[in-house]
C-alpha cells in the first residue's frame, strides 16, 4: 500500500544532539531526518514529471516537504540521489528514470505510518553508491522500513558482486523465504555463506526497525540480528569476512547487471557503521525507535 500525506510527523523537529553527533563513525547514512548537525548538504535530489531535478534540503532538521511539493505540483517526484549524511560522500544515485524510487505521487508526499517520509520501491528500483570498502571485518547497521510482501527475496541495502566467481557478498538485508510467510528479517552473507534468522514473521502492516551486528575478533565472530530491538538470536562464524571496494545498493542487489532481489516497500532510513558498535547498539536503536515511534 502506498502511504501518502502532506504533513510532517509531530516529533520531526528533533532537538540536538542528532544521532550521528552522539554515535559517530558511520560509513554511510541515508534518511529524511537530519542526522548530523554539521552536515550542510541536501537530503535528496528529486526529479519531477517534467524531468527537472532539484536538490532538496532540510527545514528544522527534516526534509523540506514544502520545496518537494512546490517542485512536483500535482504530479509525481522520484529520487535521483539520496545523499549520504555520514560525510563520506557515498551518495546513492540513479540515472535511469524507471529505476528511481518515488518520494511524491499524485500531489502528495510518500510516507509510512506516523507520517514519516520514505522512499517507495516497487520491486524494480535501486540506487547505487560509488565503489568503496565499507567495513574491515566488523559492522553494524539498522534501517526503518515497511515491506509490502511477506514472501520473496528482498534486499534493502547490499554490497556484493553477483558477477564474480565465487560470488562476493558483503552484506544484505531483509530476505524473506520464497516458500513461507515466516521469513528472515536480516541476512548477512560472508563470502559464500549466509547467516540469518528464519523464524521471524515479517509484518507488512506497519513500519519496523531491523538491524544486525557483526562483532568479535578475527577468527571468532558473532552475527546477531534484531527486529524492533528484540534479538532474533546469534550465530558464531569463523574466518575473515569478505571485504572489498565494491558499489553498494539501496533497494536491490548491488552487483547484478540487472536489478535483482529488489525490495517492494518503503525505506525511511539506513544507517551503516563499518566498525564494532556492539557497545552502542542499544542506545542507537532506542534513538531510532523513539524518533519513529516504534514500540
Amino acid at each position: 500500500m502506498l502511504g501518502l500525506g502532506n504533513t510532517i510527523p509531530s516529533n520531526a523537529t528533533i532537538p540536538e544532539p542528532l544521532i550521528l553527533g552522539v554515535h559517530g563513525g558511520a560509513d554511510a547514512a541515508y534518511s529524511f531526518r537530519k542526522l548530523l548537525t554539521s552536515y550542510s548538504g541536501p537530503c535528496v535530489r528529486v526529479k519531477n514529471d517534467s524531468g527537472t531535478e532539484l536538490d532538496i534540503g532540510f527545514e528544522q532538521n527534516y526534509v523540506d516537504l514544502t520545496s518537494i511539493a512546490s517542485h512536483c505540483g500535482s504530479g509525481g517526484g522520484k529520487i535521483s540521489i539520496w545523499y549520504d549524511q555520514s560525510g563520506n560522500g557515498r551518495h546513492a544515485s540513479q540515472t535511469a528514470d524507471v529505476r528511481m524510487p518515488l518520494i511524491f505521487a499524485s500531489g502528495s508526499h510518500v510516507q509510512i505510518d506516523g507520517g514519516y517520509s520514505a522512499a517507495r520501491f516497487t520491486g524494480s528500483q535501486r540506487l547505487l553508491t560509488p565503489s568503496a570498502q565499507l567495513h574491515s571485518g566488523f559492522f553494524y547497521t539498522t534501517c526503518v522500513i515497511r515491506t509490502n510482501i511477506a514472501v520473496g527475496n528482498e534486499q534493502i541495502f547490499s554490497q556484493d558482486d553477483a558477477q564474480s566467481s565465487p560470488q562476493v557478498r558483503i552484506a544484505q538485508y531483509l530476505r524473506t523465504k520464497s516458500s513461507s510467510t515466516a521469513g528472515r528479517s536480516v541476512v548477512f552473507n560472508l563470502k559464500a555463506a549466509a547467516f540469518g534468522d528464519d523464524s521471524t514473521s515479517i509484518s507488512t502492516e506497519s513500519k519496523m526497525q531491523i538491524s544486525a551486528l557483526l562483532s568479535g575478533g578475527f577468527g571468532s565472530k558473532t552475527i546477531e540480528t534484531f527486529d524492533d530491538s528484540v534479538t532474533n538470536g546469534s550465530t558464531s562464524v569463523t574466518g575473515v569476512p569478505q571485504t572489498g571496494s565494491l558499489a553498494a545498493a539501496v533497494g536491490a542487489a548491488a552487483g547484478a547487471l540487472s536489478v535483482a532481489n529488489a525490495f517492494n516497500g518503503h525505506i525511511a532510513e539506513i544507517l551503516f557503521w563499518g566498525i564494532d558498535k556492539s557497545s552502542d547498539r542499544v542506545d542507537i536503536e532506542a534513538d531510532v525507535d523513539r524518533y519513529y515511534q516504534i514500540t
